[in-house]
């Protein structure tokens, strides 16, 4: 991940440790809630988005850049998470 421009190793260190600790990601709203945004910012999961990182969760790229904006809003409330991703 580290290859990826605008990813840096803090970021893949916090992604990997989150990764081991709560097991594979489901969706962009659950990256964007379990990971620190403050290591990991918005310009870094566009970079991951844009290099097909999230190809497992089985959207398209176009689809989750579509929502990275409330993906990370969420993250940021994370309290809200689940009243708005219903």
């Amino acid at each position: 991940m580290m290859a990826v421009r605008g990813v840096g190793e803090k970021a893949v260190e916090a992604i990997i440790a989150e990764r081991q600790r709560g097991g594979p990601f489901t969706s962009l709203y659950d990256f964007s809630e379990r990971v620190d945004l403050r290591q990991i910012t918005r310009g870094t999961i566009e970079a991951l988005v844009k290099c097909g990182a999230f190809a497992s969760m089985k959207a398209k790229r176009a689809q989750l850049l579509a929502i990275l904006d409330r993906a990370v809003e969420m993250g940021q409330h994370p309290s809200k998470t689940s009243a708005w991703a219903s």
